[in-house]
């Protein structure tokens, strides 16, 4: 992580977050009819399906909670679709949401990074060499050298760094990815 670590909180492709928005509105939606439907405004409705995701009644949704709560109303999330959605709903950051963050993330207020998706590839790409949607550890090790980096970051942090960002295993980032480990 401490080579990306100079990078803030990143943002998805927009498309893939507003796809990933509706599977968790929909999600809600199916709370509702299995409540009874009957909630007389939004914060109500928000409770309810909160409670639905907060398996332990801790007032906390982990992202075990957010996977398995999913599944439950038939969405398929892959680990990463779990991560981005922790990840826009966590607005402090401490690895669970909260009603407030909940409430939020359901109104489409949660707040949002002040970097474009343009400058979010940009950066992607200065360790994407050879421009196939991925950065390998070849590419990575490559950028240190260049920017004369290697005392700093010898090869065991860049295997650090890999096995922490490459999520779904396939030993390479993908931008995705890259956005989950630098924030």
């Amino acid at each position: 992580m401490a080579l990306l670590q100079g990078f803030q909180r990143l943002l998805p492709d927009e498309n893939r977050l507003k796809l990933l928005m509706e599977s968790l509105k929909a999600v809600v939606e199916q709370t509702k009819t299995q409540n009874g439907g009957s909630c007389k405004n939004k914060i109500e409705e928000y409770r309810k399906a909160f409670s639905f995701f907060d398996a332990n009644n801790d007032g906390k949704i982990t992202t075990e909670e957010l996977e398995k709560a999913m599944i439950r109303c038939g969405q398929r999330p892959t680990k990463l679709e779990v991560r981005l959605i922790m990840y826009h709903g966590d607005n402090d950051q401490n690895g669970v949401i909260t009603f407030d963050e909940f409430a939020h993330l359901m109104n489409g207020t949660s707040p949002m990074s002040r970097y474009t998706f343009e400058q979010l590839r940009d950066q992607f790409n200065m360790f994407d060499k050879d421009k196939d949607g991925f950065i390998e550890k070849a590419e990575m090790i490559s950028c240190v050298r260049e920017l004369s980096l290697q005392h700093s970051f010898p090869r065991a942090v860049i295997e650090q760094l890999f096995t922490e960002a490459d999520i779904d295993g396939d030993g390479k980032i993908s931008f995705d990815e890259f956005v989950l480990a630098v924030n």
